[in-house]
C-alpha cells in the first residue's frame, strides 16, 4: 500500500454523502456543486437537493428557474443552470461518451466522474 493510500484510509472524508456511491448523477450533482464552494457546506445540502432531482430526468423537466432556487446559497448560480444543461442533455440523448461534452463540464470533472462511478483510471488534467 502506498503512502497516499495509508493516509486517505486514515484522514480522508469518508463520511462525505457523494464519496458513497457509484450512480454518475450524484456524482455530477457533487462535483458540480463542490467548484468553489467548501466541501462542508455542500454536505449540508447535497441529500436535499438530490431528494428533489433524484435523477437528470427529474431536473431537466423541473426547468432552469426551480434549479437555481433549490441551488439556494451555494453561490455561483450559474453552476446550477449549467447542470440543468447538462441534465437536459442527459436525459434526451443519455450519458455520452465523453462526459467533457456536457454543458459546465470540463475535462477534471469528467475524469473524476468515471473514476468514481466506472473505476476508470484516467486524469483529467494536463
Amino acid at each position: 500500500m502506498s503512502a497516499l493510500e495509508r493516509w486517505y484510509r486514515a484522514h480522508g472524508r469518508h463520511d462525505l454523502p457523494w464519496r458513497a456511491t457509484r450512480d454518475r448523477w450524484a456524482i455530477l450533482v457533487s462535483e458540480v456543486m463542490l467548484h468553489q464552494t467548501q466541501a462542508s457546506r455542500v454536505a449540508a445540502v447535497f441529500d436535499a437537493f438530490l431528494d428533489r432531482f433524484p435523477t437528470p430526468e427529474a431536473m431537466a423537466a423541473a426547468g432552469p428557474a426551480a434549479v437555481i432556487t433549490a441551488w439556494g446559497r451555494l453561490g455561483y448560480p450559474r453552476r446550477a443552470r449549467r447542470l440543468w444543461e447538462a441534465s437536459v442533455v442527459i436525459a434526451w440523448a443519455g450519458w455520452p461518451a465523453d462526459l467533457a461534452s456536457l454543458p459546465g463540464v470540463g475535462r477534471y470533472t469528467a475524469a473524476a466522474i468515471s473514476a468514481q462511478a466506472d473505476d476508470a483510471d484516467i486524469i483529467g488534467i494536463g
